[in-house]
Protein backbone atom coordinates (compact mmCIF):
# COMPACT_ATOMS: atom_id res chain seq x y z
CA UNK A 1 0.00 0.00 0.00
CA UNK A 2 2.76 2.22 1.28
CA UNK A 3 4.38 1.64 -2.31
CA UNK A 4 1.36 2.37 -4.39
CA UNK A 5 0.88 6.01 -2.35
CA UNK A 6 4.34 6.48 -2.94
CA UNK A 7 4.05 6.04 -6.83
CA UNK A 8 1.37 8.30 -7.03
CA UNK A 9 2.94 10.95 -5.03
CA UNK A 10 5.89 10.74 -7.71
CA UNK A 11 3.50 10.65 -10.55
CA UNK A 12 1.46 13.63 -9.14
CA UNK A 13 5.43 15.55 -8.77
CA UNK A 14 6.30 14.59 -11.81
CA UNK A 15 3.41 16.01 -13.72
CA UNK A 16 3.20 19.01 -11.73
CA UNK A 17 6.67 20.48 -12.41
CA UNK A 18 7.19 18.51 -15.93
CA UNK A 19 5.29 20.96 -17.66
CA UNK A 20 7.15 23.66 -19.17
CA UNK A 21 7.08 24.78 -22.50
CA UNK A 22 8.62 22.78 -24.40
CA UNK A 23 6.15 20.01 -23.76
CA UNK A 24 4.24 22.09 -26.73
CA UNK A 25 6.77 21.92 -29.56
CA UNK A 26 7.60 18.15 -29.17
CA UNK A 27 5.42 14.82 -29.54
CA UNK A 28 3.83 14.43 -25.60
CA UNK A 29 1.09 12.87 -24.43
CA UNK A 30 0.31 16.09 -21.95
CA UNK A 31 -3.44 17.12 -21.95
CA UNK A 32 -3.67 20.57 -23.86
CA UNK A 33 -6.87 22.88 -23.32
CA UNK A 34 -8.53 25.47 -24.85
CA UNK A 35 -10.09 27.81 -22.24
CA UNK A 36 -11.32 30.52 -24.37
CA UNK A 37 -10.91 34.32 -24.42
CA UNK A 38 -11.40 36.17 -21.14
CA UNK A 39 -12.65 39.86 -21.26
CA UNK A 40 -13.20 40.16 -17.62
CA UNK A 41 -10.30 42.59 -17.82
CA UNK A 42 -10.72 44.09 -21.63
CA UNK A 43 -10.55 48.16 -22.05
CA UNK A 44 -13.23 49.88 -25.10
CA UNK A 45 -11.41 52.84 -26.44
CA UNK A 46 -13.66 54.56 -28.85
CA UNK A 47 -17.15 53.58 -29.36
CA UNK A 48 -17.09 49.94 -30.96
CA UNK A 49 -20.37 49.59 -32.00
CA UNK A 50 -20.24 52.63 -34.18
CA UNK A 51 -19.85 50.99 -37.72
CA UNK A 52 -22.95 49.46 -36.97
CA UNK A 53 -24.57 52.23 -35.40
CA UNK A 54 -25.86 50.42 -32.54
CA UNK A 55 -24.59 52.42 -29.63
CA UNK A 56 -23.88 49.28 -27.14
CA UNK A 57 -23.14 49.92 -23.76
CA UNK A 58 -20.12 47.59 -22.19
CA UNK A 59 -23.06 45.81 -20.76
CA UNK A 60 -25.06 44.92 -23.43
CA UNK A 61 -21.66 44.08 -25.18
CA UNK A 62 -20.91 41.88 -22.08
CA UNK A 63 -24.33 39.47 -21.76
CA UNK A 64 -23.93 39.15 -25.63
CA UNK A 65 -21.22 39.14 -26.97
CA UNK A 66 -18.53 37.75 -24.36
CA UNK A 67 -20.63 34.78 -24.98
CA UNK A 68 -21.28 34.86 -28.71
CA UNK A 69 -17.53 35.57 -29.59
CA UNK A 70 -16.32 32.31 -27.42
CA UNK A 71 -18.93 30.46 -28.92
CA UNK A 72 -17.71 31.36 -32.43
CA UNK A 73 -14.41 29.53 -32.00
CA UNK A 74 -16.18 26.26 -31.29
CA UNK A 75 -18.91 27.00 -33.24
CA UNK A 76 -16.74 27.26 -36.57
CA UNK A 77 -13.61 25.42 -34.98
CA UNK A 78 -12.38 24.79 -39.00
CA UNK A 79 -11.68 29.02 -39.29
CA UNK A 80 -11.21 29.39 -35.61
CA UNK A 81 -8.95 26.40 -35.64
CA UNK A 82 -7.08 26.52 -31.86
CA UNK A 83 -5.89 23.07 -32.17
CA UNK A 84 -3.88 23.89 -35.00
CA UNK A 85 -2.23 25.93 -33.32
CA UNK A 86 0.21 23.70 -31.48
CA UNK A 87 0.07 20.88 -34.15
CA UNK A 88 -1.26 18.68 -31.04
CA UNK A 89 -4.03 16.03 -31.60
CA UNK A 90 -4.51 16.00 -27.35
CA UNK A 91 -6.38 19.80 -27.90
CA UNK A 92 -9.29 19.40 -25.71
CA UNK A 93 -11.67 22.74 -24.96
CA UNK A 94 -13.57 23.58 -21.87
CA UNK A 95 -14.69 27.22 -21.33
CA UNK A 96 -16.61 27.33 -18.30
CA UNK A 97 -14.08 28.85 -16.13
CA UNK A 98 -13.89 32.15 -18.50
CA UNK A 99 -17.57 32.15 -19.32
CA UNK A 100 -17.96 32.20 -15.41
CA UNK A 101 -15.63 35.15 -15.22
CA UNK A 102 -16.99 36.51 -18.46
CA UNK A 103 -20.07 36.86 -16.63
CA UNK A 104 -18.97 38.53 -13.61
CA UNK A 105 -16.71 40.90 -15.14
CA UNK A 106 -17.22 44.42 -13.82
CA UNK A 107 -18.43 47.09 -17.15
CA UNK A 108 -18.36 50.48 -14.38
CA UNK A 109 -14.36 51.02 -15.96
CA UNK A 110 -14.56 49.24 -19.25
CA UNK A 111 -14.52 52.32 -21.49
CA UNK A 112 -11.03 53.75 -21.32
CA UNK A 113 -9.32 55.99 -23.47
CA UNK A 114 -6.04 54.37 -23.79
CA UNK A 115 -4.74 50.78 -23.96
CA UNK A 116 -3.80 49.47 -19.91
CA UNK A 117 -0.44 47.38 -21.23
CA UNK A 118 -0.98 44.87 -18.64
CA UNK A 119 2.42 43.51 -17.64
CA UNK A 120 3.37 39.87 -17.17
CA UNK A 121 3.19 40.50 -13.34
CA UNK A 122 -0.59 41.82 -14.11
CA UNK A 123 -1.47 38.60 -15.79
CA UNK A 124 -0.18 36.45 -12.94
CA UNK A 125 -2.46 38.60 -10.71
CA UNK A 126 -5.19 37.76 -12.89
CA UNK A 127 -4.63 34.22 -13.06
CA UNK A 128 -3.27 33.03 -9.72
CA UNK A 129 -6.83 33.53 -8.18
CA UNK A 130 -8.29 31.25 -10.83
CA UNK A 131 -9.32 27.58 -10.19
CA UNK A 132 -9.64 25.38 -13.68
CA UNK A 133 -9.78 22.41 -12.16
CA UNK A 134 -7.90 21.00 -14.42
CA UNK A 135 -4.84 19.15 -15.69
CA UNK A 136 -1.71 19.89 -18.00
CA UNK A 137 -1.33 22.72 -20.04
CA UNK A 138 -4.13 25.43 -20.36
CA UNK A 139 -3.93 28.09 -22.94
CA UNK A 140 -6.15 31.33 -23.28
CA UNK A 141 -6.46 34.74 -25.15
CA UNK A 142 -6.88 37.51 -22.24
CA UNK A 143 -8.31 40.13 -24.39
CA UNK A 144 -6.94 43.73 -23.64
CA UNK A 145 -8.56 46.24 -25.55
CA UNK A 146 -11.08 46.36 -27.86
CA UNK A 147 -9.87 49.52 -30.21
CA UNK A 148 -12.07 51.50 -32.91
CA UNK A 149 -10.17 54.25 -33.01
CA UNK A 150 -6.73 51.97 -34.28
CA UNK A 151 -9.24 49.39 -35.77
CA UNK A 152 -7.72 46.67 -33.64
CA UNK A 153 -8.43 43.88 -31.37
CA UNK A 154 -5.49 43.23 -29.01
CA UNK A 155 -4.71 40.19 -27.12
CA UNK A 156 -2.55 38.66 -24.52
CA UNK A 157 -1.94 34.98 -25.82
CA UNK A 158 -1.02 32.67 -22.54
CA UNK A 159 -0.17 29.22 -21.81
CA UNK A 160 0.04 27.67 -18.37
CA UNK A 161 0.96 25.28 -16.04
CA UNK A 162 -2.50 23.83 -14.78
CA UNK A 163 -0.67 22.14 -12.00
CA UNK A 164 1.72 24.40 -11.05
CA UNK A 165 -0.55 27.24 -10.09
CA UNK A 166 -1.28 28.12 -13.27
CA UNK A 167 2.69 29.35 -13.66
CA UNK A 168 3.21 30.91 -17.16
CA UNK A 169 5.08 28.88 -19.81
CA UNK A 170 4.38 31.24 -23.01
CA UNK A 171 3.14 35.06 -22.97
CA UNK A 172 2.98 37.28 -25.99
CA UNK A 173 0.77 40.10 -27.15
CA UNK A 174 -0.78 40.15 -30.15
CA UNK A 175 -3.28 42.59 -32.06
CA UNK A 176 -5.59 41.63 -35.19
CA UNK A 177 -7.46 43.74 -37.45
CA UNK A 178 -11.27 44.26 -37.15
CA UNK A 179 -13.21 44.00 -40.11
CA UNK A 180 -16.46 42.36 -41.77
CA UNK A 181 -20.46 43.15 -41.38
CA UNK A 182 -22.08 42.40 -38.57
CA UNK A 183 -20.99 43.48 -35.02
CA UNK A 184 -20.34 40.09 -33.75
CA UNK A 185 -18.18 39.55 -37.02
CA UNK A 186 -16.67 42.77 -37.03
CA UNK A 187 -14.58 42.42 -33.36
CA UNK A 188 -14.42 38.41 -33.64
CA UNK A 189 -11.99 38.73 -37.18
CA UNK A 190 -9.67 40.26 -34.84
CA UNK A 191 -9.14 37.10 -32.83
CA UNK A 192 -9.14 35.44 -36.23
CA UNK A 193 -6.09 37.24 -36.88
CA UNK A 194 -4.50 36.36 -34.12
CA UNK A 195 -4.83 32.29 -34.29
CA UNK A 196 -3.42 32.77 -37.70
CA UNK A 197 -0.59 34.63 -36.82
CA UNK A 198 0.55 32.05 -33.82
CA UNK A 199 -0.04 29.25 -36.63
CA UNK A 200 1.72 31.05 -39.10
CA UNK A 201 4.62 33.30 -37.50
CA UNK A 202 5.03 32.56 -33.85
CA UNK A 203 4.41 29.23 -33.48
CA UNK A 204 7.91 28.24 -35.73
CA UNK A 205 9.38 31.12 -33.62
CA UNK A 206 8.60 29.84 -29.91
CA UNK A 207 9.79 26.84 -31.37
CA UNK A 208 12.99 27.58 -32.38
CA UNK A 209 14.18 30.51 -29.96
CA UNK A 210 12.62 29.62 -26.50
CA UNK A 211 13.91 32.90 -25.61
CA UNK A 212 10.86 34.53 -27.68
CA UNK A 213 8.23 32.50 -25.22
CA UNK A 214 7.82 35.33 -22.53
CA UNK A 215 7.13 38.87 -23.62
CA UNK A 216 10.11 41.45 -22.39
CA UNK A 217 7.63 43.71 -20.65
Amino acid sequence: MKTIYLIAILVLSFNSIAQTSEDLFKATSFKITWLGIDYSHVKLIGDISEKQKLALTPEQIKEKYFVAWNKIISDEHRKYDVQKMFRSRYVGTNVEKITQINAEAKTDEMIDTESPNYDKSTIEEFLESTNFELDGIGFLLIAETLDQTKETGTYIFVAINLNDNNAILIYDRIAGKCWGGNFRNYWSNTFFEVIVKITEELYPKWKKKPETRILKD
